[in-house]
């Protein structure tokens, strides 16, 4: 991701209401190198893999160019938002009936991160 990306991945997963979602792609630091891996949550309790060292840390950056993190952001906005693609990805929140963010980005990621921050909140998220 770009510098300017990876600052805006940081400044949403910041807002109020984040949270991370299972099937969302981090950046994470391993032998020094970047590398891309899926954020797998450690439950159920039935689950027999070694999690102790998976999921986000500290340092881990939220991958705004992969569909299925852009997926869960969505989500994350809550209810009534709408998507469309007509030359970059917009996406529009309302509430009570009326739009409250609109934003577009190249990614589904980066527009729902753009919006959040438009709204200074993920709406869906965590209370």
């Amino acid at each position: 991701m770009s510098p300017e990306l990876i600052e805006l991945a940081k400044a949403a997963a910041a807002l109020p209401g984040w949270e991370w979602r299972r099937g969302m792609w981090i950046q994470t630091e391993e032998d020094g190198d970047c590398v891309w891996a899926p954020f797998t949550p450690c439950d159920p309790p039935w689950m027999t893999l070694d999690c102790s060292d998976r999921g986000p840390g500290d340092d881990d950056v939220l991958d705004l160019t992969d569909p299925a993190t852009g997926g869960a952001l969505l989500g994350l906005l809550g209810p009534g938002v709408t998507t469309d693609r007509p030359s970059a990805w917009r996406v529009v929140v309302r509430e009570g009936g009326h739009v409250v963010a609109a934003e577009r980005g190249a990614t589904l990621g980066e527009a729902c991160a753009r919006a959040a921050l438009a709204l200074g909140r993920w709406p869906g998220g965590a209370p």
